[in-house]
């Protein structure tokens, strides 16, 4: 509670005058920031964020070039406490770093058919944005039919033999074993067909199937 001697001060000044005086006084009082101080903070608090940013940023680009250990060490260096946004991107690298050494096995196990391991390694590591063009990409090759087959067979391999690595995108792989090419059937044989007859002779059979009738109730 502010002194009787400071609320006595403070209604002794002329608020046009001395408008400055009056709120630092009042700041001192209450042990309150002025406006120096609280630009200062938020001035800290940007550059740790935009320092942070930097070094994820940094670590996304050499994820699969450093050294397994010094990769995991800076992630764990990280303080990500003041920045809720970032948790969640150093988690899932420290996770996927975590599964760093089974890469090599599933490229020696898919062979030539590395276009959607590719995929999946900058599914990883790539900011969420890029990450959705991305996968956005991966499924038109699906309906196009150009990569079903082979992207359907990576996906069920990795679920199979590699369940921790599908487990970080499951939802993906199983969208990806779900999607069927779309039918782009035009001008086959059965055009024109109904029932699997031409249809003038569908439409004669029926005519005549009329006038039989017709025959009959006479």
């Amino acid at each position: 509670m502010p002194r009787p001697d400071y609320l006595l001060h403070q209604l002794k000044l002329d608020p046009r005058a001395a408008a400055a005086r009056i709120v630092a006084l009042r700041n001192a009082e209450l042990g309150l920031d002025g406006p120096d101080k609280i630009d200062s903070r938020s001035l800290q608090s940007r550059q740790a964020v935009v320092s942070a940013r930097t070094v994820v940023d940094s670590l996304r680009q050499q994820f699969w070039t450093l050294p397994l250990e010094q990769l995991q060490a800076q992630l764990a260096a990280i303080n990500v406490k003041p920045f809720p946004e970032l948790a969640t991107v150093v988690e899932r690298l420290q996770q996927a770093a975590g599964l760093r050494s089974q890469f090599p096995r599933l490229a020696q196990r898919l062979g030539d058919n590395l276009g959607l391991f590719h995929c999946i390694k900058q599914s990883l590591t790539m900011p969420p944005r890029d990450v959705a063009g991305m996968k956005e990409s991966v499924m038109r090759s699906l309906l196009s039919g150009e990569k079903n087959r082979e992207y359907k067979a990576v996906a069920l391999l990795v679920k199979q033999e590699f369940p921790d690595i599908y487990a970080l995108e499951h939802e993906w792989f199983d969208d990806i074993l779900k999607t069927n090419k779309l039918s782009r059937r035009v001008g086959t044989k059965d055009d024109g067909k109904i029932f699997g007859m031409q249809a003038w002779v569908f439409f004669f059979l029926v005519v005549l199937l009329i006038r039989g009738c017709a025959a009959v109730m006479r």
